[in-house]
């Protein structure tokens, strides 16, 4: 059985207009798959504490703070096999909650941490921003190395208020199939020019971190993230070929 993971940056739950979209999207896809279990975990009830810029993450590849429900969180999105991030609009951008959680997962964007896992963004507004929080969620995502299938956009008045609801099941219903295709095996997620350009973005910037004293000599917050590169030979691979490679290992 298949997983869809769902994180909503909102602070409200039930109130969410960003949960509703999704859950009534997971809803539309089940019919089209059915053999998928899911899980919407709202970061308004499950919380998410402040990166404390430590950089232990960078030394070890692991939070030192583990006193919240990040791990369990972290855990969820590595296991599932669909992925949706979503979030409502505050101030042109992504929540509080939503940044927080992106803080806390940075060393994903040095590790390519989500290398080849297909994924909606999601977004809701009472009007305005939409589009400067999609494209900010959308790069974070593909620099995690996630795959964009596509994204849900949505308008609610205000909190528990999403008067067209049922416009948006029929609008996404091309989208739903399309993830019910992926999560069957039917049809895979393509990558994107912005996966390759992150791939190739992080390879560079770690090489770039060498001490002028060897050209091998890492400085200490570069330790862990070389070794996990090296580790997998993605060092002297492309995009396509490291990518390939994740999935040969996790078919």
């Amino acid at each position: 059985m298949k997983k869809i993971t769902a994180v909503i940056g909102s602070p409200n739950d039930k109130k969410s207009n960003t949960c509703t979209m999704v859950r009534d999207f997971i809803d539309t896809v089940k019919q089209y798959y059915s053999d998928i279990e899911s899980e919407v975990i709202s970061l308004g009830i499950n919380k998410v504490e402040p990166c404390r810029g430590c950089w232990n993450c960078f030394k070890t590849g692991e939070c030192v703070y583990k006193n919240d429900l990040l791990p369990e969180i972290r855990d969820k999105i590595l296991n599932c096999d669909f992925l949706i991030l979503g979030t409502p609009v505050y101030e042109q951008t992504v929540t509080g909650q939503t940044k927080i959680l992106f803080d806390r997962l940075m060393m994903w964007i040095h590790l390519i941490g989500l290398m080849g896992k297909p994924t909606i963004t999601a977004v809701t507004s009472a009007g305005d921003g939409i589009k400067s929080c999609q494209e900010y969620l959308d790069l974070i995502v593909q620099f995690m190395g996630c795959i964009l299938v596509g994204q849900l956009e949505g308008i609610g008045l205000q909190p528990g208020y999403f008067p067209e609801r049922q416009k948006y099941v029929e609008k996404y219903k091309y989208l739903a199939k399309k993830t019910a295709s992926i999560l069957s095996e039917k049809k895979e997620a393509k990558p994107s020019k912005m996966n390759e350009h992150a791939f190739e973005h992080m390879k560079q910037h770690l090489l770039c971190q060498t001490k002028k004293s060897g050209e091998n000599n890492f400085t200490e917050y570069s330790f862990y993230e070389h070794e996990y590169w090296e580790e997998k030979g993605w060092l002297t691979m492309t995009y396509q070929e490291a990518l390939q490679a994740e999935k040969s290992l996790h078919p």
